[in-house]
């Protein structure tokens, strides 16, 4: 296993409890075999040439190792002396297993002559070499090492091949499990990401990929210099995103509390490294090394808070963290001086990260299952709201525009569904007049009315507001209606021309499909102005749309000047009146069909129309059996 960095940050947080000893003695390999032996190596950071480091007066320069893994920073290249005893009565080969951090140099020498150099690269990834020992006899060998970064010396060697395959398939199984739980954990996340979309998942799949980056690593899977360097950041950005994991899982911002503060600062230190780290990667690693076991009992100690106040979930936290740091504290005793760690596995850490994943995602889960109970509860609490509000629906639908309607579901005010600026348009104004007793029609002039209505709404369009009539007023015998605005007239027409021809049809209508129920008992007058129509919404509750300007007033005038006595002959049954601004805007077509009315010769005047001279008028024929005055 090559522990690279991370090693590092292990060994420098027991530095300070190690005491040095130093005692020159070989290295039985019946003993330690599958051990390190950093305790046993004797180390000189000095630039030397092989001769000056091997001359025995050198020798007294040379330190004895203080643990089992010897940890270096900067740039120097440090010497390494170790010597090796065969107690047996054969020559034994051992095999030696010398993995080191990428951009390492090392060379091996052996009675002052080089025996290997070990260049780190992909094909000699796991850096075995065989070393043959004659038997009852000692071997001394020099090391010269140079690495441009921190490094760690993490050797171990066995006497047989076969106990070598079995180290590695080992360390294989480990790796597997590992990144089985680890991929394992991200599907699952990701699956419950599509369907939550919760902030805290995305935080914890992006901390496991991270730190799996760093099992590759750390464990020497990977022999690229660029990769290798990003593995000792993806540990700290790992750290970050677990911290940020915590704040959201927990809901530290929605409780505004002391533990919001407290992880936020550990954020701005985990922040701080990742920012340090490409400038001077050894001094992030050291900080790191001192700082981030506080920063992870500072996490449990936020997750223990949020036991004492009974938040949900938070004890599953809490023992997941608790996990991680007796794992942190046995790694770190592993590799001391301490008997009592001796016999701690060297993947600890990762064991009790698995732990810990268990305990998070049980977390995770919990939290969950309790949103979507709470959903479903509300699901069923709400169905007889739901079937209300459909029921809603299908009466706002009556009574608003389907385009009012998408607004308001969309969060949309109801002032904002119609348009309440001034625009220019034409009003038709309709007006039935019944001949006699109107008892026995009323349910026909109801539908008739309906019908030019419908005829309003014809050609809508909920995304350009297009219609060909706004219908304003429908009140007993009458109807008004607008063209132009504020629906806009479809593509191809002119708003004059709409509106003229729009009134029209509502006499053909009344001619043709209301023939035989209302013939010849009611007359209709059509009055038809233009001019600017303001739209807006009332003040007071309830808030309904209205219209207003001087072409609704103008279209009424128009509408009543049919009933002029002078006009008795000119307008005889059904007639439609237009305004001379009407009919100047009005295809030649169309103009053809209408009579001018001089008004001054009949001595009307328009009231706030004085400038109208003439009107343009279209009968239908006087009724055949009652008279207009009957």
């Amino acid at each position: 296993m090559q522990y690279y960095k991370t090693l590092i940050v292990l060994v420098l947080l027991s530095q300070a409890s190690v005491t040095l000893a130093v005692v020159k003695a070989a290295i039985n390999i019946r003993d330690l075999e599958g051990q390190f032996f950093g305790k046993k190596i004797y180390y000189l950071r000095q630039n030397l040439l092989p001769k000056e480091a091997m001359d025995p007066m050198r020798e007294r320069d040379f330190k004895l190792g203080q643990s089992d893994l010897l940890s270096f920073v900067g740039d120097k290249t440090v010497w390494l002396r170790f010597t090796l005893y065969n107690p047996y009565d054969t020559p034994k080969e051992i095999y030696l297993k010398t993995p080191s951090s990428f951009g390492t140099m090392t060379s091996i020498y052996r009675e002052g002559r080089r025996f290997s150099n070990l260049a780190h690269n992909r094909r000699n990834q796991e850096r075995v070499i065989e070393i043959q020992i004659p038997p009852r006899s000692t071997q001394t060998y020099f090391v010269r090492n140079f690495s441009p970064h921190a490094h760690t010396i993490a050797w171990k060697f066995w006497l047989s091949e076969r106990r070598l395959l079995e180290e590695k398939f080992y360390q294989s199984s480990v790796l597997q499990g590992i990144f089985t739980i680890g991929s394992m954990t991200v599907l699952f996340n990701v699956m419950l990401l599509i369907a939550f979309r919760k902030l805290d998942q995305i935080y914890y799949i992006a901390h496991v990929g991270f730190f799996l980056f760093f099992t590759v690593v750390a464990a020497g899977l990977s022999g690229d210099a660029v990769v290798n360097y990003l593995g000792s950041l993806s540990l700290i950005v790992s750290s970050l995103l677990l911290t940020l994991f915590l704040i959201e899982f927990l809901d530290l911002k929605r409780y505004r509390s002391g533990e919001l503060w407290l992880a936020r600062g550990i954020l701005a230190f985990y922040s701080c490294l990742a920012l340090l780290y490409p400038a001077d990667d050894v001094l992030a690693l050291t900080i790191f090394a001192l700082g981030s076991p506080l920063a992870m009992i500072l996490s449990l100690f936020i997750s223990a808070a949020q036991i004492m106040k009974e938040r949900a979930n938070s004890y599953m936290i809490g023992i997941g963290f608790l996990a991680l740091c007796i794992g942190a504290s046995l790694q770190v005793g592993r590799f001391t001086d301490f008997a009592m760690f001796e016999g701690v596995s060297t993947w600890i850490y990762w064991y009790a990260y698995g732990v810990a994943n268990v305990f998070l995602l049980l977390a995770l889960g919990r939290k969950l299952a309790a949103m979507e109970r709470a959903r479903r509860y509300k699901h069923m609490a709400l169905g007889d709201q739901f079937e209300q509000l459909n029921q809603s629906q299908e009466q706002l639908a009556r009574v608003f525009y389907p385009h009012q309607v998408a607004a308001m579901q969309s969060g949309q005010a109801l002032v904002n569904t119609m348009p309440t600026e001034i625009g220019r348009g034409y009003v038709i104004s309709l007006q039935l007049k019944p001949l006699g007793d109107t008892d026995d029609i009323r349910d026909s002039l109801r539908r008739y009315l309906q019908r030019c209505g419908s005829l309003c709404q014809e050609e809508y369009d909920k995304e350009s507001l297009q219609a060909r009539a706004f219908r304003w007023r429908e009140l007993g015998s009458r109807l008004i209606c607008t063209v132009g605005f504020p629906f806009s007239t479809p593509m191809g027409r002119t708003p004059a021309d709409s509106a003229v021809q729009l009134a029209e049809e509502f006499i053909e209508i009344l001619q043709q499909e209301f023939h035989e129920l209302l013939h010849d008992r009611v007359t209709c007058r059509i009055g038809v102005a233009g001019g600017t129509i303001e739209g807006s919404f009332s003040q007071t509750h309830p808030v309904v749309y209205d219209l207003s300007g001087p072409a609704l007033d103008q279209a009424d005038r128009y509408q009543k000047i049919g009933d002029h006595r002078d006009l008795g002959q000119d307008i005889q049954g059904h007639g439609i009146i237009l305004q001379n601004s009407v009919y100047e805007a009005i295809d030649s077509a169309l103009q053809s069909r209408y009579l001018e009315i001089n008004l001054q010769d009949l001595g009307i005047q328009v009231r706030d129309d004085r400038d109208a001279k003439s009107l343009y008028v279209r009968s239908y024929g006087a009724p055949s059996t009652l008279s207009l005055g009957a």
